[in-house]
């Protein structure tokens, strides 16, 4: 039983410190172009642009998002980032952006 614990701990804090912090561009591992490949990376800014997002909506729980063609790239200010996702407008219509 402490044998599991310990593998587990030492899994853990493996885990934690391959985290990037995306507070610092500059951190952030980037390709020769600037693209940035990484899962993790690529969700909490996707995250972060779809909570700003929703904030104009009217219908922010109609919001959804397709992750598969979420990209990032870094720029001189920070990030671009850019995702497919629908919505409903004003008139209860879902369109796409």
């Amino acid at each position: 039983m402490k044998s599991i614990l310990l593998v587990l701990v030492v899994l853990l804090t493996a885990c934690s410190s391959q985290k990037q912090d995306i507070t610092k561009p500059e951190t952030v591992k980037a390709d020769e172009k600037g693209n940035i490949n990484d899962a993790n990376v690529l969700v909490d800014l996707s995250t972060i642009c779809q909570i700003e997002i929703q904030k104009s909506m009217k219908d922010p729980n109609s919001m959804k998002i397709d992750f598969a063609t979420a990209r990032a790239w870094k720029s001189e200010k920070g990030y671009k980032v850019g995702f497919k996702f629908d919505g409903k407008n004003g008139f209860g219509g879902t369109i796409s952006h």
